[in-house]
């Protein structure tokens, strides 16, 4: 059966009049309790039947690329009530000012609920995604862009962030590796930029043009933000993507900036600390380096058993071939750990790495090993011969790793997965959002676009709230110094 508005609106008008004659209606009881029994239900299926029909002309709205506006995006997610004289009506902030993703403006997607976990809002959300069909501005839309750096500044709202004095006291120095779209290494840079930090941009020296142009121009806007004085032409799991890390250490190390830790990223991860917070956190570090560690099966240790060379094929494209032969052991007796590429590195650590000798000696035996950059860290880090400034000679196994946050099979995802990580969406947001790591990876534009728009809402507001800082967990690492 299937019940009309008409019909809806007959039972409203019964249901009406026999409420005005209550002697009737204690008849009606005794005759026939079955007869408002299914006046009930039918009144709550004429309801859920009209809420159906609601949602349903919604998405196909949103399909068909209509605008529509069914829930507030004044109140951006990171919601925490605040002064009165600086919130809305509803004792919120105001809209978010520099969103990344304008298209998204008019539409529908509630980052607070997918935050909390509302899978119908994130369904909602897909849909929309999938409709918009959201694209990264190229690479010369950047330079376009980006050689007007006042307007530039602005309309991104670099350094519109407070900064406290104990974030001033304590920079930070960065630095992000890169082989295309600088749209997003834009989106990654501007929440991770304060004015008293210092970031390097290692650009692929294989990339096109219109990518070297866009870096240079939006560094060129930005007075702390550099290009790595030597490029590395980088080699996918080859020696030259370790390279090109300790290219821009060594310029960080000339920098005037006087930083505290080192932190290398890659253009898709993305922060999920705001940078106040991320001080809180290496102060109680204390000089400790957060570098991941993995012993045992997980090792893959043919990858350095064995010598690898590189291929250079017609095409001018280079590939990386196990040979029979086998690699001399490490220099030192070092014993080797696998690990992260990416890692928390404290200053101390950063001139060991550069100026020791038997760290350079590693170095150079790491040229033979399958990306040593997952090898080369957490060697170090872990050797209690070499006994590195912040290192750790515990079980390497046995700790906690928070620089990044990836999600490996089977952990949850509910995006799509790339060589085996989890590239996050709308669905991770709740999920990403307990995660105490500092950063997380992966991002990929456009399947990532809505979930990188809610999280730089989040980060942002965030930004903006006086909220108290969870120290405890952080205090009772094991690899930190107290």
């Amino acid at each position: 059966m299937t019940l009309t508005s008409q019909g809806c609106r007959t039972l409203n008008m019964r249901w009406r009049h026999a409420t005005r004659h209550p002697g009737r209606v204690t008849v009606m009881w005794w005759r026939g309790s079955r007869t408002l029994m299914m006046v009930l239900l039918l009144a709550v299926v004429c309801y859920t039947s009209i809420r159906l029909v609601s949602v349903t002309m919604e998405l196909e709205n949103v399909r068909r690329g209509h605008k529509v506006t069914l829930v507030d995006n004044s109140r951006p997610v990171g919601l925490v009530p605040v002064p009165h004289n600086s919130t809305n009506s509803t004792g919120y902030k105001y809209t978010f000012k520099y969103s990344s993703f304008p298209q998204y403006k008019d539409f529908p997607i509630d980052c607070r609920r997918m935050f909390e976990g509302d899978m119908v809002a994130c369904e909602k959300a897909g849909e929309i995604r999938k409709s918009v069909a959201y694209k990264l501005p190229s690479d010369h839309d950047v330079y376009k862009e980006a050689i007007f750096c006042e307007s530039f500044i602005a309309r991104h709202g670099y350094g519109s962030s407070p900064v406290s004095e104990e974030e001033k006291a304590f920079p930070i120095a960065y630095s992000i590796l890169l082989y295309k779209d600088v749209a997003q290494v834009n989106l990654l840079l501007k929440a991770i930029y304060r004015s008293h930090n210092v970031y390097c941009l290692h650009v692929d020296g294989k990339s096109d043009q219109s990518v070297h142009l866009a870096a240079k121009a939006v560094s060129d806007c930005l007075k702390n933000v550099f290009i790595v004085s030597k490029t590395e032409s980088v080699v996918y799991a080859g020696f030259t993507r370790l390279q090109a890390d300790i290219n821009c250490m060594a310029d960080l190390t000339a920098s005037p900036v006087d930083w505290k830790y080192f932190l290398n990223l890659p253009s898709q991860q993305y922060p999920l600390k705001t940078n106040a917070e991320i001080v809180k956190i290496l102060k109680i570090y204390n000089g400790s380096n957060d570098i991941e560690g993995i012993t045992g099966a997980r090792m893959i240790s043919d990858r350095f058993i064995h010598k690898h060379v590189y291929i250079k094929k017609t095409n001018s494209k280079i590939l990386i071939k196990r040979t029979e032969e086998k690699n001399p052991p490490a220099p030192h007796n070092i014993t080797i750990v696998k690990g992260s590429a990416y890692g928390v590195f404290s200053r101390a650590f950063v001139d060991f790495i550069l100026n020791d000798t038997r760290a350079r000696d590693l170095l150079q035996w790491s040229k033979g090993v399958l990306s040593p950059d997952e090898y080369y860290w957490a060697t170090l880090h872990h050797s209690a011969i070499l006994n590195p400034p912040g290192g750790y000679t515990g079980k390497p196994d046995g700790k906690d790793w928070l620089a990044t946050y990836a999600s490996w099979a089977p952990e949850h995802c509910a995006g799509r997965r790339l060589r085996g990580v989890c590239v996050f969406t709308e669905g991770d947001l709740s999920f990403l959002a307990t995660k105490r790591a500092l950063f997380a990876n992966k991002f990929l534009v456009p399947g990532s676009s809505v979930a990188l728009m809610c999280l730089e809402q989040w980060i942002h507001n965030k930004s903006l709230s006086d909220l108290p800082f969870d120290s405890y967990y952080y205090q009772q690492l094991p690899f930190v110094k107290h």
